[in-house]
């Protein structure tokens, strides 16, 4: 939790029977950004982070400006970890082949054809751009004859065969001056993305998967941008293995004991282009489109960065050159038509609002503690079930929520309203779980009346607005008129001053801080678990509760032994992780693994192994499997009965 004093960090002199090698959770430099408090292991300096909801817009330079995963370090991306090891400009300076992977197209160099608007680059410019397919060629010579995994040069030779169709379109096509713009820009991000793929499989992962939690004091290899991360953890898989790593923390959450080197301001990018794009005949301003919104860093923007342009139309086709004039007639057209899933849109609908996010993209944020790791493989593996239509739902219906949606209260943007919408459900909170546990099988409400009572104040009760958003706000004061505050004003049903959350007072008339709302959220996901594996199973099993419906509840209270009984959800946070899927005493994890999978093996559908015991000489990989396999089926069995994956518990603030 962060405090209201400022905690103030000094270079640390231990003594020499203290002194002891850095781990990942220590400070080589340590700089402050608003209430964060950064520090990295391994690297000399400390990047500004970007973490905030963006526009993603192409720049004058065919780049994404300092959003760019392969311009400046961003959040770690579970679903694209090699992004760490995409090369750092820095590394490689002219007369280096590889310095063509950050050339920025000039005009001077671009050839127009006869009486045409269309052209190509000049055979020196075209020469050095090439020159990175050899590069590429010697480096795959290397990777090929490691003993890495099928998957990882399957994933390769895709890359690389995405590479050499961009080449084409580039060698061979003659475009408009702006959609040569684009074209060398996927080209280059292309190009590091291979390169950073091979590196990461062949140099980074071993390491990262001998790490036992701590690392020699050894520097980060400025070959790679490395990565900002908010788990202790990945820091030190990422020291392990020598990349440079930056770890995001509230000034509450960095210990007493942690050795600082150096003291730091953080370095803001000074040489990235974030100049909208201007015709270099007409000198007008003619921008690229905005063709997503989202969190910087986020799972779903490194994924839509790496949508590539026009290689996208062809994909699967040979490259014909005698095409070329017919296929580029419409030189003006936006350059972004050619995204796969592209499709012309209205002005009003181009930034993708925050909450018709995907509801299979793992939510990050700031103001959110990190997914438990095997949330991504099975969301990854549900959603491609889904979206090939694998995967329905039994009935279609209203979707409901039996707590308020973590999402919902940390993608709003507003300051105040993210403080109405946090003091909103703390003014409920205590009595809202009394109710759920005493009726977990009750219809919970839906996300419009949630967003609703979130959104709504005292006033709104003696109200004589006629607005459809100030009657939706009445029918969500009636539907939980019967946990509201007996007497309640001001700008929440707080009040203005404070509210309890378990053993701290949330200031209202403040922002809430990025810790506060982290244990907040960390809360709302263990409720939503809980719960929702309680009425799930009573849904799904209601003869054993008809039977014998003490034995039921035991074996649920053995998978969540933290189960709401008076003031237990008012106890200060857990000091370690101890929950089901993520325990860290060894005893506690089988327990709970039994427990679990004893549960779900009476469900309908459930795989026969349930009922196996899980123990530790199955060793840790097969345990790790075992998570995986009732994760996913807890997700797949809850999104076909409810038609939205479920919420599932995060790591603990400060693990």
């Amino acid at each position: 939790m962060s405090s209201s004093i400022s905690r103030t960090f000094t270079v640390t002199k231990p003594s020499p029977e203290k002194l002891r090698d850095l781990t990942g959770c220590d400070a080589a430099v340590l700089a402050r950004r608003g209430t964060w408090v950064i520090t990295s292991p391994n690297a000399a300096w400390v990047p500004e982070p970007f973490l905030d909801m963006e526009n993603l817009q192409m720049r004058a330079d065919g780049r994404y400006g300092y959003i760019d995963p392969y311009q400046w370090p961003q959040l770690f991306s579970h679903q694209h970890s090699w992004s760490v090891a995409i090369p750092s400009q820095s590394s490689y300076p002219p007369p280096s082949a590889m310095s063509w992977a950050w050339y920025s197209p000039r005009y001077a160099d671009f050839v127009l054809q006869k009486d045409s608007a269309l052209g190509n680059l000049n055979r020196a410019t075209l020469a050095g751009l090439n020159g990175l397919l050899d590069v590429i060629h010697a480096r795959w010579n290397s990777f090929r004859r490691s003993n890495l995994s099928g998957d990882s040069r399957l994933r390769v030779e895709g890359v690389h065969s995405t590479l050499k169709k961009i080449w084409h379109v580039l060698e061979l096509s003659n475009l408009s001056w702006r959609d040569t713009v684009v074209q060398v820009g996927d080209y280059q991000r292309v190009f590091l993305e291979v390169y950073a793929i091979m590196d990461f499989h062949q140099l980074i992962q071993p390491c990262m998967l001998m790490c036992t939690g701590e690392a020699e004091n050894s520097p980060a290899d400025p070959r790679w941008l490395g990565a900002f991360t908010r788990a202790p953890l990945m820091t030190g898989q990422l020291f392990a293995a020598g990349v440079p790593v930056w770890l995001i923390r509230d000034q509450a959450e960095v210990p007493q004991d942690i050795i600082i080197q150096d003291i730091l301001d953080v370095s803001e990018p000074s040489d990235i282009v974030i100049q909208n794009y201007l015709d270099p005949v007409g000198h007008f301003a003619w921008p690229f489109e905005v063709v997503f919104r989202g969190y910087a860093g986020g799972e779903a923007m490194h994924a839509k960065i790496r949508e590539i342009t026009y290689i996208a139309k062809n994909h699967g086709q040979e490259f014909n050159p005698s095409h070329n004039q017919e296929r580029h007639q419409g030189a003006h057209r936006s350059p972004r038509q050619g995204r796969v899933g592209w499709q012309p849109y209205t002005k009003t609908k181009r930034v993708v609002p925050p909450m018709q996010r995907d509801a299979w993209e793992v939510l990050e944020s700031v103001y959110l503690t990190a997914p438990i790791s095997p949330v991504f493989g099975v969301f990854a593996r549900l959603k491609a079930l889904v979206d090939s239509k694998k995967l329905k739902m039994h009935a279609e219906g209203v979707i409901r929520w039996r707590f308020p949606d973590p999402g919902m209260l940390t993608a709003v943007q507003n300051p105040d309203t993210m403080r109405r919408y946090f003091g909103n459900w703390l003014a409920i909170r205590p009595m809202w779980i009394q109710h759920v546990i005493a009726h977990p099988s009750s219809m919970p409400p839906t996300s419009k009346i949630w967003r609703a009572f979130l959104n709504s104040s005292p006033a709104d009760l003696t109200s004589t607005k006629a607005t459809e958003s100030a009657k939706e706000r009445l029918r969500a004061l009636d539907e939980f008129h019967a946990v509201l505050p007996a007497s309640a004003s001001g700008f929440t049903w707080a009040g203005d001053d404070s509210v309890a959350f378990r053993n701290e007072a949330i200031k209202l008339a403040i922002s809430i801080s990025p810790a506060q709302a982290r244990a907040i959220t960390w809360e709302l996901c263990e409720l939503h678990f809980q719960f929702d594996v309680l009425a799930m199973d009573q849904a799904l099993v209601p003869a054993h509760w008809r039977d014998n419906p003490d034995a039921r509840e035991a074996l649920w209270c053995a998978v969540f032994p933290l189960k709401t009984i008076g003031n237990t959800w008012d106890a200060p946070l857990p000091n370690r992780e101890s929950g089901v899927l993520r325990a860290m005493d060894e005893e506690d994890k089988f327990v709970l693994l039994n427990g679990l999978a004893r549960l779900l093996s009476a469900w309908p559908g459930a795989p026969s192994h349930f009922s196996s015991p899980i123990t530790p000489s199955l060793g840790t990989a097969k345990v790790q499997g075992a998570m995986s396999e009732m994760l996913a089926f807890y997700v797949k069995i809850f999104y076909l009965h409810n038609g939205r994956p479920p919420v599932c518990p995060r790591c603990l603030p400060g693990s």
